[in-house]
């Protein structure tokens, strides 16, 4: 599995980098994709907790 993630983040990383387009990202943009990731992260925390609260 962890070498799957490495290709494909290596893929979108280095593959198709455009230079053209590198720069800062805006702050507003940021916090809203912190504020998407805030939910699907808890509940990834809580699908991993649900065997240790059941078994």
């Amino acid at each position: 599995m962890f070498t799957v993630v490495a290709v494909v983040a290596f893929y979108r990383q280095v593959w198709t980098f455009r230079p053209d387009r590198a720069g800062t990202v805006p702050s507003a943009v940021r916090a809203e994709r912190l504020f998407q990731l805030i939910p699907i992260l808890a509940a990834l925390l809580v699908a991993l907790a649900i065997p240790l609260i059941v078994g």
